[in-house]
C-alpha cells in the first residue's frame, strides 16, 4: 500500500486478528482526552469512569466498524485498510485544539477534522508525491465526515437507552439542537435584510401618488372625446335596428 509509513506497515504486516479492535481502542483513547479536555472546559457535564470509558470505546468500535464498511461497501479488505489507516492517526499524539468552538459537537466534529487531515500530508510518507489517503482511494474530508457522523450516532443511539453514556448523549442532543437553531436564524436574517433591500429598491421605484401632488388649476378639459358629433351621428344611425 503506497503513502503510509513505514511504522505502520511494520505494524500492519505484524497485526493479529484483534487489529480492527486495537484501532478502535486508539479512536477511544483520544475520544477519552477530548471529553477530558471539554470538561475542563466545561464544554461537557460528563464525570468519566471506567464504565464510560468501556462503552465510550465499544461505541467507537461500532463507528469505525460502520465508517470503513460504509466508505468500501461489499469490499472488506478495503475496508480493513481503510480502518487500520484512521487507527494509525488516532494513535499519534495530535495538538490540541485550544478550546475555541463552542460546544462539545463541534469540538468533536472538529477534532475529527484536524486529527484525520494528515491523511492528505505528503510529507511523512515514504513515497514521494503519494500521502495515506491516495493509498485507500479517499479524501480526508470524506473519511472525517463519515468518521464524525457514525460516532455521533452511536454515541445518542446507545445513550438514548440508558446508561452511562446518556449524559452525553444528552449534551450532544442539546448541541445539535442549538446549532440547528443558530443556523435557521443566520438564514432567516439573511432573508429578512434580503426582503429589506429589496422593498427599498421598490419604494425607490415606485412614482409619487397623485394626492402629493399640489394643483394650483381646474383640470383641463378633455380632448378626446369631443368635437366627434359627425361620427357619432353615424354610429347611432348603423346601431339603429329599423335602419
Amino acid at each position: 500500500m503506497p503513502g503510509l509509513s513505514v511504522g505502520f506497515r511494520e505494524w500492519w504486516c505484524g497485526r493479529d486478528n484483534g487489529g480492527v479492535a486495537l484501532v478502535a481502542d486508539d479512536l477511544g483513547a483520544w475520544l477519552v482526552g477530548l471529553l477530558a479536555d471539554a470538561g475542563r472546559r466545561k464544554l461537557v457535564a460528563f464525570v468519566l469512569g471506567d464504565e464510560q470509558e468501556r462503552a465510550l470505546h465499544q461505541a467507537c468500535q461500532a463507528a469505525l466498524t460502520a465508517t470503513a464498511a460504509g466508505l468500501r461497501p461489499g469490499d472488506a479488505t478495503a475496508a480493513g485498510e481503510v480502518a487500520m489507516v484512521v487507527g494509525e492517526v488516532f494513535a499519534a499524539p495530535a495538538p490540541q485544539l485550544g478550546g475555541e468552538h463552542g460546544t462539545l459537537l463541534e469540538e468533536l466534529q472538529a477534532g475529527i477534522g484536524v486529527r484525520l487531515a494528515v491523511l492528505e500530508d505528503r510529507d511523512i510518507t515514504t513515497e514521494p508525491g503519494w500521502s495515506s489517503a491516495d493509498a485507500v482511494g479517499l479524501s480526508a474530508a470524506e473519511v472525517a465526515q463519515a468518521l464524525g457522523s457514525h460516532l455521533v450516532r452511536e454515541i445518542t443511539g446507545r445513550g438514548a437507552r440508558g446508561g452511562p453514556l446518556e449524559p452525553l448523549a444528552n449534551q450532544l442532543g442539546h448541541d445539535r439542537s442549538f446549532l440547528v437553531g443558530l443556523r435557521l436564524e443566520g438564514r432567516l436574517d439573511h432573508v429578512d435584510d434580503m426582503l429589506v433591500s429589496m422593498l427599498a429598491v421598490m419604494d425607490q421605484a415606485r412614482p409619487a401618488s397623485a394626492a402629493t401632488v399640489a394643483l394650483a388649476q381646474l383640470p383641463a378639459e378633455t380632448a378626446v372625446f369631443t368635437g366627434r358629433d359627425d361620427d357619432l351621428t353615424v354610429l347611432a344611425a348603423l346601431l339603429d335596428p329599423s335602419a
